[in-house]
Formats: C-alpha cells, sequence, structure tokens
C-alpha cells in the first residue's frame, strides 16, 4: 500500500504581470472539487462560479485579497493558474500476514525468555532470533515450527500469559523484518541475521552465531 503526500506549486499570474510563485498544500477532494490552501489563513471563500468547484484560502501573503476580487478578475487571474503537483513523500506498507496466534505465541516466549533483561531491545532479540531461525536452512521454516522445536527454546510454555508490552515488542519485530524482506529496509532489524542463538546468563541474554557457547556474542552497546 503507497500513501502519497503531494505539494503543489502554484503560479498565480494577474494580466503579464508574475506576482510570485508559493508553495501550497493540494488535496484532491474529487475530479470537480480541489482545495488550495497556504496554511496560513482560515477563510474561505467558495467560487461556485469557476469552470471548476474551488475553495481558495485569502492569499494576502501574494498581495492578492481573493475575497474581494470580481468574478471576472479571479477568472482571468484562474485561467493562468499553473498547478504543478509533484510526489513528496511515498510510504511504503508491508503485508501482514501473521495470525494471532502467531504473535501470542512469540510475545510468551519473549516472556518467558527474557522479561527480566534490562533493555526492550534485548526482548526483542529474542523475537528476531526466531525469524533468523526461520531464514536458516537449518530450522524449520515457520516460526511456530522453531518455537517449538524439541529442546531449543526451553523458556517458552502455551500457558505464559501475554503482556501488551511485550506484544507491541513483537509488533515491532515483525513489521521491521516485513520491511526488510519486501522492501530492502533493515533499519529496524536489531539482531544480525547470523545470530541464532542465544542463551540466558546474570540477567541477560547471550546471543550468538553458533551452538557452541565459545560462538561470538553479539554486542548491543
Amino acid at each position: 500500500m503507497k500513501i502519497l503526500t503531494t505539494k503543489s506549486l502554484v503560479s498565480i499570474v494577474l494580466g503579464v504581470s508574475l506576482l510570485t510563485t508559493i508553495t501550497a498544500g493540494a488535496t484532491v477532494v474529487s475530479e470537480e472539487s480541489v482545495v488550495y490552501t497556504s496554511g496560513v489563513f482560515q477563510s474561505a471563500r467558495n467560487f461556485s462560479f469557476l469552470p471548476e468547484k474551488v475553495y481558495a484560502d485569502d492569499l494576502g501573503d501574494l498581495g492578492i485579497t481573493v475575497e474581494f476580487m470580481s468574478e471576472e478578475d479571479i477568472l482571468s487571474t484562474y485561467a493562468q493558474i499553473e498547478l504543478v503537483e509533484e510526489e513528496e513523500e511515498v510510504v511504503e506498507e508491508p503485508i501482514m500476514n501473521y495470525t494471532q496466534a502467531e504473535k501470542d505465541m512469540l510475545a510468551k516466549l519473549v516472556w518467558g525468555e527474557a522479561r527480566g533483561v534490562p533493555t526492550d531491545v534485548e526482548k526483542e532479540a529474542v523475537v528476531w532470533c526466531v525469524l533468523n531461525r526461520v531464514d536458516s536452512p537449518t530450522h524449520p521454516d515457520t516460526i511456530t515450527g522453531v518455537v517449538t522445536q524439541p529442546n531449543q527454546f526451553t523458556g517458552y510454555s502455551s500457558s505464559f500469559p501475554v503482556e501488551p508490552h511485550i506484544m507491541e515488542l513483537v509488533e515491532k519485530a515483525l513489521y521491521s523484518y516485513e520491511m526488510e524482506k519486501q522492501f530492502g529496509d533493515s533499519s529496524g532489524r536489531v539482531l544480525p541475521k547470523e545470530y541464532i542463538y542465544f542463551g540466558g546468563s546474570n540477567g541477560r541474554n547471550w546471543f550468538r552465531t553458533t551452538y557452541q557457547v565459545t560462538g561470538q556474542y553479539y554486542n548491543f552497546t
């Protein structure tokens, strides 16, 4: 899904004199209706006599008080308005296909494995460890398969609670994971792909790249 935000460059020409060029917001309401706004003035006039129905703010910052212009002058000015729409920002949203059962499973896993660790990043890293395993050829390729794989996540139990804050971390990780997979945006990743193991000690979880405890640990600082 794409969310498109536009801004418009509006050149207002009266007669043969170019008064100025401004940047104004434009919101297309329908094919017959456009709203022009300078973002400064709140009063508006309904120009129903124009070829298109237009609501225009007082453009006093351009030296024109549209409210008090004659219909003839407004029509003449309007005929010379050039509206150039340019794309300002495209926000891409990933498609999320996770079931509530999968999200609950991850939240229960984080509660069991990391509820006492000092930072949210380290809690979220448990979710990323699962996702890294999903992508690894040496582990199951589903969240359920990874979490319930025998002799792996001993801190998981289906009877554990689903805490709202932990669920927020789960959803954040899943969103960032899909942003990376669908759009190549890895800015939300908190644990590199190669870290697929961890163990707990002294109130912390120590993430590593190999099954052996001598593997390299990830430094979150």
